[in-house]
């Protein structure tokens, strides 16, 4: 072989300058605090569709990833009656990546129950359990917006939960 040709082989187990880092995992519920953020719905319910922002915060030390749709559930009476809320379509998912010490939001939608009609074909929930993409293990917040009028077996739900990192009005 000549010297040229031993020059033109590229070095093997040699780590390149600039080769990327490895990508950020994905988030554990245990790395996160979930919360309710500010511009939330009117505590005791209003009768209309409202909103209730969850605040997903990294309270690790490494930068984390999350992508799609949290599974929410509304639950009341020591979680013997549930509200399953479905994803939106009008909310298409991204990668999310939350630093540490940062946060990310997703939105729930909620048909608020007050009259005596309404309140008929309610839940009344006391806290909601929500389990994040890629996560099997799901956090708890109290629910503070009162009834919440059943929509889960509607063709098209006024109850439904938005994509992570996207805003969702009614």
């Amino acid at each position: 072989m000549t010297a040229a040709a031993v020059l033109a082989l590229p070095a093997v187990g040699t780590p390149h300058a600039g080769t990327p880092a490895a990508a950020p995992h994905t988030c554990s519920v245990q790395d996160l605090m979930l919360s309710w953020a500010g511009g939330t719905a009117k505590k005791g319910g209003t009768g209309n569709q409202d909103t209730a922002i969850v605040r997903v915060h990294n309270k690790g030390n490494t930068s984390c990833t999350l992508r799609g749709y949290p599974k929410v559930t509304l639950k009341a009476k020591a979680g013997h009656d549930t509200e399953s809320l479905r994803e939106t379509p009008r909310t298409k998912p991204e990668t999310v990546t939350i630093a540490p010490g940062t946060h990310t939001t997703f939105t729930i939608v909620f048909l608020s129950a007050i009259s005596k009609d309404e309140l008929k074909y309610a839940i009344k929930p006391d806290k909601v359990d929500i389990t994040l993409p890629g996560n099997r293990h799901s956090a708890s917040l109290n629910w503070d917006w009162g009834p919440v009028t059943r929509q889960q077996s509607a063709t098209h739900p006024g109850n439904y939960v938005g994509a992570l990192g996207k805003s969702l009005k009614p």
